[in-house]
This record gives structure tokens, C-alpha cells and sequence, in this order.
């Protein structure tokens, strides 16, 4: 039964490419780009304004920082963690165009964060074993969750533009309404 459900759900998207292109196949990516294994922009989809991860991710950090803590709190996940981030990291950034169009953010990588999960609650664990600690934690989430919301907002005004920032443009508009 469940594959005749999942045979009938493939069927409409099959049929939908049918109706749109003329072809039950259609290659929704042709000439939009390509793999290049040889030099991928692994630090520019991290780092950069045009759209670094972690820029418009701030949260994303701290989850990183909670992979030190993995090993403490759930050892047998640490490898597949690391395993996971690390080519999913690589692949995600070899494809060209790397910043993936016109959206907010990094959009590429919103299937990690399940993955991440494990290393901002290890992070979030170890920082409440301590009071001073636990407010420290609670400052440094509430800053990257107020930062990733207003420049969500700066995106929709049209502050924050979806490809053509830059340094100079991102500290022009931060913070400013």
C-alpha cells in the first residue's frame, strides 16, 4: 500500500513536468549551473554578505560550537554528525551558482538543521550546568535569533538585497530600520 501511495505521489510530479514541458522528464536546473568539486566556495557560503550561513544564520554558530560538546553528551553521533556537515558542507558549496538565487539567506542548507539540533542542544546543555552560564546562553540566543529575524525583515523591505551584497551595503543597513 505505501508504495502504491508513493508510486501515486511520484506519478503527479511526473505528470505536472508532462503537462508544463511536454516531457515526463524535465530538468528543472538545465543551464543554471554546475558542480565545481575542484574549488568550492565553502568559505563564501559560510562567511560572505552575499549570503554566508553564518551571517544570516547566526544561530548556526553556536550549533557548531555545540559539535565540541557531542562527544560529551551523545557520543555515538558524533562521527555521522561530522561525517554529514562535512560533505554536505562541501557538496552544497561546489554547485555554481553557490549562493543558490534569490532567497534570504542560505537556503541550501535548511535540511542541516536537523543535524544541527544535536550541536546547539549539546551546546545549550553544557552552557545551563552553570547560573552564570545559563544566562550567558540565554543572551548569545536571543541576540542571533533578534539578529536572523530583523534581517529577515530588512529583506523583505528590500534592505538586505538577495544577491548583490557586500560588505560596505551590509554594514550600511545593519540594525537600521
Amino acid at each position: 500500500m505505501a508504495l502504491l501511495i508513493a508510486g501515486a505521489i511520484g506519478f503527479l510530479q511526473l505528470l505536472y513536468w508532462k503537462l508544463l514541458s511536454g516531457s515526463w522528464l524535465f530538468d528543472s536546473y538545465k543551464g543554471e549551473g554546475n558542480f565545481t568539486f575542484t574549488s568550492p566556495h565553502i568559505f563564501d557560503g559560510l562567511f560572505s554578505y552575499k549570503k554566508g550561513w553564518f551571517v544570516y544564520t547566526p544561530l548556526m554558530l553556536l550549533a557548531v560550537a555545540g559539535f565540541f560538546w557531542v562527544k560529551k553528551f551523545v557520543p555515538a553521533a558524533l562521527l555521522a554528525l561530522l561525517v554529514y556537515f562535512v560533505i554536505n558542507i562541501y557538496f552544497t558549496f561546489s554547485w555554481n551558482p553557490w549562493w543558490y538565487g534569490g532567497s534570504f539567506g542560505m537556503r541550501a542548507l535548511i535540511q542541516m538543521y536537523a543535524i544541527m539540533s544535536f550541536g546547539l542542544a549539546s551546546f545549550l546543555t553544557f552552557m545551563f550546568n552553570k547560573d552564570w552560564r545559563k544566562e550567558l546562553a540565554f543572551l548569545l540566543v536571543a541576540a542571533c535569533i533578534y539578529l536572523n529575524l530583523f534581517q529577515t525583515w530588512q529583506f523583505r523591505k528590500g534592505m538586505i538585497h538577495w544577491e548583490e551584497m557586500t560588505k560596505e551595503k551590509y554594514w550600511d543597513v545593519f540594525l537600521k530600520d
